[in-house]
C-alpha cells in the first residue's frame, strides 16, 4: 500500500532534492493528529480559565506537495482530498473565505467543517515554483464551531494558527478565532508585531472570523526550511479587550489570560 502511494504520488509531483521519495513524512505532516493547537479563554473569569498543555504542531513549507492551481480549486477539485487519510471527512463543503495575493502572488484561503476535528482550514498559493510549495493544511476545534457525534473529546478553543514558509510564495499566518475578535496581535520570536484585520467566514462553518498575514521572511538555518517564529497570537476587540490568547510552547501549567497583556 505504501509502496503504491509512494509511486503515485513520485508520478504526480515531483519532490524536492531533500524530500524526493519521502512521501511518507510530507502524508503523515498532514494526519488530523498534527494539527495546531490553540488557548482557551474568557473575559468573565480569567483566572479560573486556563489553558491546558497540548502538543502543538506548526506545519511549515510543504505539507501535501500536490499543485492544485487556483482555477481548479475552484471547481471543486481540492488537493487535500486526493487521497483517502490525508484529511478529515467534511460535514459541510469546502468554502473560499478569501482570496488574496501577496508580493503579487495569488492564494486562496479555504476552510470546511470536519466530522471528527472541527474546522479544517488550508492555505493554497498559486506559484510558478515546484508544484505544491507553501500549500498547508489544519484542523483545530475552535469555540463556534458546532460539533458532531463523530468529534473527538476535547476542549475548543479560542484561536489557533497555520504557518508557512517555502520557496517562492511569501511567509505567512492564518488561521481561525473566536467571533468576538475584531483583529489579531501576531508576535513573533524576531520581536515584531503585526496586526491584522480579521474577517467573516460562511455561516455554515459555523460563528468564527478568520485573520491572514503576510510575515517577514524567516531566517534560514541547517538547510532546512526555517520555522516562521510564532511566539504568541492576541485576538483583540475594536476596543482592545483581549478576547482570546495563545502562547507558544505552552507551559506546563497552562496559560491565563492575563498571559496576553
Amino acid at each position: 500500500m505504501t509502496e503504491h502511494l509512494d509511486s503515485v504520488l513520485e508520478e504526480l509531483v515531483p519532490g524536492f532534492d531533500d524530500e524526493h521519495g519521502d512521501w511518507e513524512r510530507v502524508l503523515r505532516a498532514a494526519l488530523p493528529g498534527e494539527v495546531a493547537r490553540s488557548g482557551r479563554s474568557g473575559t468573565r473569569h480569567p483566572r479560573k480559565r486556563l489553558i491546558p498543555r497540548r502538543r502543538l504542531a506548526i506545519l511549515v513549507a510543504v505539507v501535501i506537495a500536490i499543485g492544485i492551481p487556483l482555477g481548479a480549486a475552484a471547481a471543486q477539485d481540492w488537493w487535500f482530498f486526493r487521497f483517502p487519510g490525508a484529511a478529515p471527512s467534511p460535514t459541510t463543503q469546502v468554502s473560499v473565505v478569501k482570496s488574496g495575493a501577496w508580493d503579487g502572488k495569488p492564494w486562496q484561503l479555504v476552510a470546511y467543517r470536519s466530522a471528527t476535528d472541527g474546522i479544517c482550514f488550508a492555505l493554497t498559493p498559486a506559484t510558478t515554483g515546484p508544484p505544491g510549495d507553501g500549500a498547508a493544511l489544519s484542523c483545530a476545534q475552535i469555540e463556534g464551531v458546532p460539533r458532531t457525534e463523530q468529534t473527538k473529546p476535547s476542549a475548543p478553543y479560542a484561536i489557533t494558527f497555520l504557518a508557512g514558509s517555502s520557496l517562492g510564495f511569501p511567509a505567512y499566518v492564518v488561521g481561525p478565532v473566536i467571533d468576538t475578535a475584531d483583529q489579531v496581535e501576531i508576535h513573533l520570536a524576531s520581536g515584531e508585531v503585526i496586526r491584522t484585520p480579521t474577517f467573516g467566514a460562511p455561516g455554515d462553518l459555523g460563528s468564527i472570523r478568520f485573520y491572514a498575514a503576510q510575515v517577514p521572511e524567516p531566517r534560514p538555518s541547517s538547510g532546512e526550511r526555517p520555522d516562521v517564529g510564532v511566539e504568541k497570537l492576541v485576538g483583540l476587540t475594536d476596543m482592545g479587550e483581549i478576547v482570546a490568547c495563545l502562547v507558544v510552547p505552552m507551559p506546563e501549567a497552562g496559560v491565563p489570560l492575563s498571559a496576553c497583556r
